[in-house]
């Protein structure tokens, strides 16, 4: 089956707000940065100077795009709150969690917007660079803040007792 990587006990666990929003600010931006720059190289390389084909792959991105706008609302929190049933309360395991509901749900709305941009080059429909366009919308709306990171730490029951000074 699938082999089981063990963890590293010997890394330590994030303990700042901050610099949790600081990190996840970068990998959420290289994925954005990911898929404008390929959209940028599809539309300004002439995909739309070519007659529009049919909307086959066309359809199915949107509905790919349509799916992983869903799943990226439902899945993040299943997988938060299963990372933190027996934390109690623990803040580093908490911003764990964040961050890898995080990651989790732009890298849905990340690969729906390359599939997208892949049938922007392929069949040259206009309304796709629109779903395009929304996704990496969605994309960038996850990018935290310390507050909002904190604020979510509230709501979802870590202590207050470990948070850092400063």
């Amino acid at each position: 089956m699938f082999p089981i990587i063990p963890q590293n006990q010997n890394q330590p666990k994030p303990t700042d707000p901050g610099k949790v929003a600081t990190l996840l600010t970068i990998i959420v931006a290289a994925l954005v940065m990911g898929c404008v720059m390929f959209g940028a190289f599809v539309v300004f390389t002439g995909a739309f100077n070519k007659p529009a084909k049919e909307m086959q792959l066309s359809l199915m991105a949107a509905g790919m795009a349509l799916t992983n706008t869903l799943l990226s609302f439902v899945i993040p929190p299943i997988v938060a709150q299963a990372a933190t049933r027996n934390a109690n309360g623990d803040r580093p395991t908490f911003l764990q969690a964040y961050m890898t509901k995080t990651i989790i749900a732009v890298a849905l709305l990340e690969g729906a917007t390359l599939f997208v941009i892949f049938t922007i080059m392929t069949e040259h429909h206009w309304w796709s660079l629109a779903i395009a366009v929304f996704l990496v919308g969605l994309m960038l709306n996850h990018i935290p803040s310390k507050m909002r990171i904190e604020q979510w730490l509230d709501e979802n029951g870590a202590h207050e007792d470990e948070r850092p000074v400063g």
